[in-house]
This record gives C-alpha cells, sequence and structure tokens, in this order.
C-alpha cells in the first residue's frame, strides 16, 4: 500500500477544492485509471492511494505534489505530457521523453533549446 506524508496531502487539498462521493457511488466500480487523471479527483486519490494509477496520475496538472513526492512511481512518458511538469522534467533530463514532450504545450521553450533531442 502506498502512504503519503501528511505534508503532500495539506498542501495538495489547500490548492484544490474539495469534492465527495455521493453515498450511493460505490467506490470499487469507480474507473481509478481515470479518476487518476483527473485533476479534481486529487482529494479522492489521498484518501484511496493504493487505487492511483500512477500512468495516468503522471498526466494530472493537479498532481504535481503527489508526485514529486513519489518519484520512483512516476511513468516519465506520461510526465512529459504534463504541463505542470515542466520544473521536474528539467530537473530530470535524462528521463525525459523529447516524442511526448512535443505535444506539451507548457515545454516549447525546453524543445527549442534541444532541437538534436526532438524525433
Amino acid at each position: 500500500m502506498t502512504s503519503f506524508s501528511p505534508d503532500v496531502a495539506t498542501i495538495v487539498a489547500s490548492y484544490i477544492p474539495k469534492y465527495e462521493l455521493l453515498d450511493w457511488i460505490n467506490v470499487d466500480d469507480l474507473a481509478w485509471d481515470r479518476l487518476s487523471s483527473n485533476p479534481k479527483a486529487i482529494d479522492l486519490l489521498l484518501a484511496n492511494p493504493d487505487k492511483i494509477d500512477w500512468k495516468w496520475l503522471s498526466r494530472n496538472p493537479a498532481a504535481m505534489p503527489l508526485l514529486i513526492a513519489n518519484q520512483n512511481l512516476i511513468d516519465w512518458d506520461e510526465l512529459s505530457t504534463n504541463p505542470s511538469a515542466i520544473d521536474l522534467l528539467i530537473a530530470n533530463p535524462d528521463l525525459i521523453n523529447w516524442e511526448y514532450l512535443s505535444s506539451n504545450p507548457a515545454a516549447i521553450h525546453l524543445l527549442e533549446a534541444n532541437p538534436d533531442k526532438i524525433k
């Protein structure tokens, strides 16, 4: 089971409004892969860290505190598409998927600075 630092949970909660599931929704029936990519599902994901799909979470622009705290679980290909991940990608250039980065609208400056890495 994955657990998170209380500091990470506090940081994330302070930036994202809290959404709650309705009582009649069965948590086990949810599509956790898709929820992991949903910026509004961070509270639900924090409450159910064992259900996080890290590939999809790596795409989630609202998940940066979780991703930074759990870099060993990041899918770096998917993170390369995440507009909020530019600083983390710059800090880990060997892990960037340059083809995927080409679809990231926040990465133009990084692509321009590294034309030799673009496929």
